[in-house]
């Protein structure tokens, strides 16, 4: 299912002439249960890349965060320029930019990049690293292997023309070798010394690590010697707070001054306390893997469709306290890629809409038709059926034997229809 969820943001500040303020310190409550890898490339989705990624490192290309009101485009990072090189489109020439100094004062080179290149792509390489191949790899797929032009200009080469190379490529954060060279020196093997490297991570970008405890917090404070525009904190403290109800605790108490992911049904009282919340679209895709094997009713497309048509969208947006946009397919109308998705309904077909707090209701019966047309035992529920009893709720999700969708149980067969709570942030003003 695809959801496109509102993202609420929040002021990065602490009350007028609060402490945090004063200080210049901006404490964060991650949704994340530990610190996310600080090697250079970070685990934990883009939570980890949140946190311990774009503030420590730089890659050759990032995203444009500057505004809030479009959508976001790839822009140079490390990179100033980049083009393919017209005479073997598997090849990109990417010009670098000067003057960049890394967080152990180390200069930013070509052959920083071929040597990072080399730690996720060169199994023979001294600093390869098996931890960080399935964080970058996986990313960008057809990517090869580097190579120095001269101190400023390297080429990467891809096993195939891939246009999407430079997306991909802000997935690719440059660390330190010069750092990770004098940590190897004490250490066993490459992997104590990435551990090492870890625990004191140098990268390029506008934060520097200062503390690391794993699972309590991570500490950073502003580099001065950043290429770009200098951040406003002088410090931030990232404490891992994974459940919703604890951040929002956090918040109120004044532990953090900013935290990810409030539970909807607890924005009124964020809102009440003066909190700032500012919200805009997010496009996520939140997939079900529908099972195939045996004798699963769900390999015939038309129980598929269905059990697609049976998910109240609207019902979900209305437990999520409104905080997300009823999807109405992978990629949303006015998307290049939208075509014209669609699932006939019989039941609804010359009838209008379903009437007003009935959509489970009739959602139950096409489902229970098209299944009976295939031979399938479909019974009403009658407690998800009616529209006074939520299948689920924001701070719980119904994980019941057996399919229950639109009002209708098929035992046997597992279906665990939960509530997608999408990223949000508060924060005090």
């Amino acid at each position: 299912m695809a959801l496109k969820p509102l993202l609420l943001a929040a002021c990065l500040a602490a009350a007028a002439g609060g402490p945090a303020l004063a200080q210049g310190t901006i404490r964060i409550g991650m949704t994340v249960a530990d610190i996310p890898l600080t090697h250079g490339q970070p685990d934990q989705g883009f939570e980890g890349n949140r946190f311990a990624g774009i503030p420590i490192y730089d890659g050759l290309t990032t995203w444009d965060l500057s505004s809030a009101e479009k959508p976001s485009v790839v822009i140079p990072g490390l990179a100033t320029e980049w083009a393919v090189d017209p005479n073997d489109r598997t090849r990109w020439v990417f010009r670098l930019r000067t003057g960049v100094k890394f967080h152990d004062g180390s200069d930013f080179n070509a052959d920083a990049v071929v040597w990072n290149v080399r730690k996720v792509m060169d199994r023979e390489a001294p600093q390869y690293d098996a931890r960080q191949v399935g964080l970058t790899t996986s990313r960008m797929p057809t990517l090869r292997r580097a190579e120095k032009i001269d101190d400023h200009t390297v080429a990467l080469y891809s096993s195939e023309p891939d246009s999407l190379l430079p997306i991909n490529l802000t997935n690719l954060f440059m660390a330190s070798p010069a750092q990770w060279e004098r940590l190897r020196a004490a250490a066993p093997n490459a992997e104590a010394a990435w551990n090492a490297f870890a625990a004191a991570p140098s990268g390029t970008g506008p934060f520097r690590v200062t503390r690391f405890v794993p699972r309590e917090r991570l500490e950073m404070v502003r580099f001065d010697g950043y290429w770009g525009d200098k951040a406003r904190a002088e410090r931030l403290v990232m404490l891992p707070i994974p459940d919703a109800n604890a951040r929002i605790a956090a918040l109120l108490s004044g532990q953090v001054d900013w935290i990810e992911a409030p539970a909807p049904d607890a924005v009124p009282q964020l809102r009440a306390r003066n909190m700032v919340i500012t919200q805009n679209l997010q496009p996520h895709v939140w997939p079900w893997q529908p099972c195939f094997t045996g004798d699963s009713p769900l390999r015939d497309v038309r129980v598929r469709r269905a059990l697609n048509l049976a998910i109240d969208r609207e019902g979900l947006k209305q437990l999520l306290g409104g905080f997300m946009v009823a999807p109405v397919g992978t990629y949303q109308p006015g998307h290049p890629w939208w075509g014209n998705p669609g699932i006939p309904d019989p039941h609804r077909q010359g009838r209008g809409a379903a009437p007003a707090g009935r959509g489970r209701l009739w959602a139950a019966a096409a489902v229970q038709s098209q299944g009976a047309d295939l031979g399938l035992g479909l019974r009403p529920d009658a407690a998800a059926a009616d529209e006074r009893v939520p299948a689920a709720g924001p701070a719980t999700a119904r994980r019941e034997r057996g399919i229950r969708c639109g009002g209708l149980e098929h035992p046997g067969h597992q279906l665990a229809p939960g509530l997608h709570r999408p990223p949000r942030r508060a924060g005090r003003i």
